[in-house]
């Protein structure tokens, strides 16, 4: 798949609602709250249409994935037409704080329209080349993300060139350790790393 060659990586989440005895009730959910905290930088929630979205799974989003979640997969679709794809956004309209991006998705028109007759028509109605266009420019968030973090080492640097003592003299705030430069150029191993020693390292 074209979309992985870039360092994409694809994780099913099993463990929301699912049934645990002897003891082990909630560790699954425990275990993929953990997993999407720390290891997930976006998320793509998918929802049956003809289940929508309940109490029980929104109150799920907002406490555990909702904060890097902008994008809704509607599966089941396959006869939808547009005003059926309005009418969904629309029913769900006060769920969101800010309204996510909605893919209306049909595996099925996909399949049909690659391996029957490639039918570009049809695999446009599927929705799957948008979808594929929307994680591809994924890679656009991530570039976003890392020029965030490198605004905030250089105002970390201005502030930090300012920041004196009684005596004037510049130092690094108590809570740091006093060998942190020279860690930190030691374990440097990608370019995101790089360029901030560098903005740093002064």
């Amino acid at each position: 798949m074209k979309l992985l060659k870039n360092g994409l990586t694809i994780a099913d989440t099993p463990g929301f609602g699912a049934a645990q005895l002897e003891g082990a009730e909630g560790s699954h959910e425990k275990a993929l709250k953990d997993y999407l905290e720390k290891n997930v930088a976006q998320a793509f929630w998918i929802v049956l249409a003809e289940q929508g979205i309940g109490k029980r799974e929104k109150d799920f989003y907002d406490k555990v994935f909702g904060s890097f979640c902008s994008d809704v997969i509607v599966t089941g679709c396959d006869d939808y037409t547009p005003k059926d794809k309005e009418r969904f956004r629309k029913r769900f309209l006060g769920f969101f704080d800010s309204m996510p991006m909605f893919h209306f998705v049909s595996g099925k028109l996909g399949i049909t329209a690659r391996t029957a007759d490639g039918d570009e028509e049809l695999l446009q109605l599927s929705g799957i080349p948008q979808l594929e266009q929307r994680i591809a420019t994924l890679n656009g968030r991530l570039t976003s993300a890392e020029e965030c973090i490198k605004n905030t080492a250089k105002d970390l640097r201005n502030w930090l060139e300012h920041y004196h003592n009684s005596s004037q003299e510049r130092h690094l705030p108590t809570f740091w350790r006093s060998d942190s430069w020279d860690r930190w150029n030691i374990n440097v191993t990608t370019e995101l790393e790089k360029e901030l020693t560098a903005i740093l390292n002064f």
